[in-house]
């Protein structure tokens, strides 16, 4: 469910967290509508999620098992107005890409393990993402 829009580091940060978990149901479900809403039109990330959802819908498969886990979101103590940058750290649980009928096409083994920069602007009483960059390592899931 989507927070309480609030124009502040605290309501960016919980929006951020929406964001993750938006992008999940997309995977999971082929439903990329809630994370357009949420989208500029230039956000890079977002159309290439947008695409890569929609390939696996024309193929009848969808994503099982995966999970962004938001370790941590910070945002800076700024004008939100002027947009803000909100870093996470994420963890990514390993996934499988299932067919129709549930039968595995593919697994993915293994965490993702992110730190994330998200750009995100306030408009029209909410927030929206101009883009994101992640920084993947491997190995064991970052802590808190």
């Amino acid at each position: 469910m989507a927070p309480a829009a609030e124009k502040s580091a605290k309501g960016a940060e919980d929006f951020v967290r929406y964001f993750w978990e938006v992008y999940d149901y997309s995977y999971s479900t082929g439903n990329v509508t809630p994370l357009s809403a949420i989208s500029d039109s230039d956000c890079v990330f977002c159309e290439d999620t947008v695409s890569k959802v929609g390939k696996l819908s024309a193929a009848n498969q969808r994503v099982a098992g995966a999970h962004v886990e938001v370790v941590a979101a910070i945002a800076p103590p700024s004008d939100p107005s002027k947009g803000l940058i909100v870093v996470t750290i994420l963890n990514e649980r390993p996934s499988t890409i299932v067919d129709a009928d549930g039968v595995t096409v593919k697994s993915q083994q293994g965490f993702r393990n992110m730190k994330s920069e998200i750009a995100i602007i306030w408009r029209d009483s909410q927030w929206i993402v101009r883009d994101l960059a992640n920084n993947e390592k491997s190995g064991q899931p970052w802590t808190s």
